[in-house]
Protein backbone atom coordinates (compact mmCIF):
# COMPACT_ATOMS: atom_id res chain seq x y z
CA UNK A 1 0.00 0.00 0.00
CA UNK A 2 1.29 3.21 -1.05
CA UNK A 3 1.87 6.26 1.82
CA UNK A 4 0.71 9.61 0.96
CA UNK A 5 3.24 11.33 3.28
CA UNK A 6 6.64 12.44 1.80
CA UNK A 7 9.73 13.54 4.21
CA UNK A 8 7.12 13.30 7.47
CA UNK A 9 4.56 15.88 5.83
CA UNK A 10 0.93 14.28 5.30
CA UNK A 11 -0.82 15.41 1.69
CA UNK A 12 -3.62 16.21 4.31
CA UNK A 13 -1.71 18.75 6.15
CA UNK A 14 -3.33 22.11 4.79
CA UNK A 15 -2.28 26.15 5.08
CA UNK A 16 -3.59 27.62 8.19
CA UNK A 17 -3.66 31.36 9.01
CA UNK A 18 -5.04 33.13 12.12
CA UNK A 19 -6.43 36.98 11.49
CA UNK A 20 -6.28 39.22 13.55
CA UNK A 21 -8.01 42.55 13.67
CA UNK A 22 -7.17 44.66 16.59
CA UNK A 23 -7.86 48.48 18.12
CA UNK A 24 -6.36 50.18 21.30
CA UNK A 25 -4.16 52.60 22.34
CA UNK A 26 -0.25 53.49 21.59
CA UNK A 27 0.76 55.58 25.18
CA UNK A 28 4.36 57.66 25.08
CA UNK A 29 6.62 56.97 28.25
CA UNK A 30 7.51 60.21 30.26
CA UNK A 31 9.86 62.17 29.31
CA UNK A 32 9.37 61.72 25.47
CA UNK A 33 8.91 64.28 22.64
CA UNK A 34 4.81 63.13 21.77
CA UNK A 35 2.62 63.96 24.65
CA UNK A 36 -0.51 62.56 24.06
CA UNK A 37 -1.93 59.06 23.07
CA UNK A 38 -2.40 57.49 19.59
CA UNK A 39 -5.22 55.95 18.77
CA UNK A 40 -4.14 52.60 16.60
CA UNK A 41 -5.60 50.11 14.74
CA UNK A 42 -3.71 46.73 13.83
CA UNK A 43 -4.01 44.35 11.05
CA UNK A 44 -2.10 40.56 11.61
CA UNK A 45 -1.86 37.38 9.84
CA UNK A 46 -0.02 34.63 11.11
CA UNK A 47 0.89 30.59 10.74
CA UNK A 48 -0.96 28.14 12.54
CA UNK A 49 0.79 26.03 14.10
CA UNK A 50 0.60 24.48 18.19
CA UNK A 51 3.81 26.55 19.48
CA UNK A 52 5.02 29.22 17.55
CA UNK A 53 3.73 31.48 15.20
CA UNK A 54 5.45 33.42 12.44
CA UNK A 55 3.36 37.14 12.47
CA UNK A 56 2.92 39.84 10.17
CA UNK A 57 1.71 42.60 10.79
CA UNK A 58 0.43 46.54 10.04
CA UNK A 59 -0.41 49.36 12.46
CA UNK A 60 -1.47 52.53 11.34
CA UNK A 61 -1.13 55.37 14.09
CA UNK A 62 -3.13 58.18 14.55
CA UNK A 63 -3.34 61.12 17.09
CA UNK A 64 -1.06 62.89 19.61
CA UNK A 65 0.55 64.93 16.41
CA UNK A 66 1.36 61.76 14.98
CA UNK A 67 -0.09 59.69 11.97
CA UNK A 68 2.28 56.65 11.14
CA UNK A 69 1.92 53.25 9.60
CA UNK A 70 4.06 50.46 10.81
CA UNK A 71 4.93 46.92 9.08
CA UNK A 72 6.29 44.56 11.76
CA UNK A 73 7.02 40.83 11.92
CA UNK A 74 8.26 38.54 14.49
CA UNK A 75 7.49 35.37 16.52
CA UNK A 76 4.90 34.47 19.28
CA UNK A 77 5.27 31.59 21.36
CA UNK A 78 1.87 30.07 22.74
CA UNK A 79 3.11 27.80 26.04
CA UNK A 80 0.48 25.97 25.95
CA UNK A 81 -0.14 25.18 22.53
CA UNK A 82 0.81 21.58 22.29
CA UNK A 83 -1.89 21.05 24.55
CA UNK A 84 -5.66 20.59 22.81
CA UNK A 85 -6.87 24.31 22.37
CA UNK A 86 -8.60 25.27 25.35
CA UNK A 87 -10.76 28.30 25.61
CA UNK A 88 -7.83 30.56 26.73
CA UNK A 89 -4.53 30.64 25.08
CA UNK A 90 -1.86 33.09 26.57
CA UNK A 91 1.39 34.29 24.35
CA UNK A 92 4.72 35.95 24.65
CA UNK A 93 5.82 37.81 21.78
CA UNK A 94 8.32 39.74 19.91
CA UNK A 95 8.46 41.56 16.91
CA UNK A 96 10.62 44.30 14.63
CA UNK A 97 9.27 47.13 13.16
CA UNK A 98 9.38 49.73 10.47
CA UNK A 99 7.21 53.01 10.69
CA UNK A 100 6.76 55.92 8.64
CA UNK A 101 4.47 58.74 8.98
CA UNK A 102 5.20 62.37 9.80
CA UNK A 103 4.94 63.93 13.79
CA UNK A 104 3.81 67.77 14.05
CA UNK A 105 3.85 68.18 10.10
CA UNK A 106 7.50 66.39 9.86
CA UNK A 107 7.87 63.20 7.79
CA UNK A 108 9.81 60.75 9.98
CA UNK A 109 11.42 57.12 9.89
CA UNK A 110 11.12 54.78 12.79
CA UNK A 111 12.35 51.22 13.25
CA UNK A 112 12.82 49.42 16.08
CA UNK A 113 11.17 46.36 18.47
CA UNK A 114 8.36 45.38 20.67
CA UNK A 115 7.79 42.80 23.52
CA UNK A 116 4.93 41.90 25.17
CA UNK A 117 2.37 38.97 26.27
CA UNK A 118 -1.08 38.44 25.11
CA UNK A 119 -3.96 35.82 25.55
CA UNK A 120 -6.76 34.85 22.68
CA UNK A 121 -9.90 34.05 24.15
CA UNK A 122 -11.68 31.55 21.42
CA UNK A 123 -15.33 31.48 21.52
CA UNK A 124 -16.01 28.93 18.77
CA UNK A 125 -13.99 26.46 16.67
CA UNK A 126 -13.26 29.59 14.44
CA UNK A 127 -12.10 32.81 16.21
CA UNK A 128 -12.94 35.06 19.37
CA UNK A 129 -10.98 37.67 20.88
CA UNK A 130 -7.43 38.33 21.33
CA UNK A 131 -6.26 41.45 24.03
CA UNK A 132 -2.53 42.59 24.48
CA UNK A 133 -0.08 44.40 25.68
CA UNK A 134 3.07 45.83 24.16
CA UNK A 135 6.47 47.52 25.15
CA UNK A 136 7.18 49.23 21.90
CA UNK A 137 11.22 50.28 21.67
CA UNK A 138 11.72 52.85 18.68
CA UNK A 139 12.27 56.74 18.24
CA UNK A 140 10.52 56.92 21.51
CA UNK A 141 9.07 54.30 23.82
CA UNK A 142 5.44 53.45 24.47
CA UNK A 143 2.97 50.88 25.85
CA UNK A 144 0.65 49.40 23.53
CA UNK A 145 -2.83 48.09 24.85
CA UNK A 146 -4.84 46.36 22.17
CA UNK A 147 -8.43 44.17 21.88
CA UNK A 148 -9.68 42.83 18.84
CA UNK A 149 -10.84 39.86 16.45
CA UNK A 150 -9.56 36.74 15.50
CA UNK A 151 -10.05 34.18 12.97
CA UNK A 152 -8.97 31.16 11.31
CA UNK A 153 -8.84 28.88 8.44
CA UNK A 154 -7.32 26.47 6.87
Amino acid sequence: MLSTSYVGLSSTNTASYQFNFNLGQDNPDEGETRTGNASMARFAISTKPRLFRLVGAFTALTGGGLQQGEFSAGPHVYPFGNINRGFIQPYLFAEGSFGIGTFEEKTRYDSGYGVGVGCDFFLNKKGGMTLAVEKKEAAESAYRLWIGFIYQGR
